[in-house]
């Protein structure tokens, strides 16, 4: 029979957690992993970029509206990527 003990599941689980957290960062911008990095040019900040502003140019006879919501490399987070920023540039 094998017990495990609370503390062995809770620090496996914060593994866990940690890997979750790194691979979601890292499917959106490398950079969240290694800052020192260039940006890609296929990168997924790009690729959104792109088609934010095919949307707006399709829709803006029509004074269409785009909203973008990001929630990973928000201004002031503790990655100091900030994506927001780089999008905006972009457009």
């Amino acid at each position: 029979m094998v017990v495990k003990s609370t503390l062995s599941i809770f620090v496996f689980g914060g593994i866990l957690l940690k890997i979750t957290s790194d691979a979601a960062k890292a499917a959106l911008d490398m950079r969240f992993i290694d800052p020192s990095l260039p940006a890609e040019e296929n990168s997924k900040i790009n690729i959104a970029s792109a088609f934010t502003a095919y949307d707006y140019a399709m829709s803006h006879d029509k004074k269409g509206v785009i909203l973008v919501y990001i929630d990973m490399g928000v201004p002031g987070g503790s990655s100091g990527l900030n994506l927001y920023a780089e999008m905006k540039q972009k457009l």
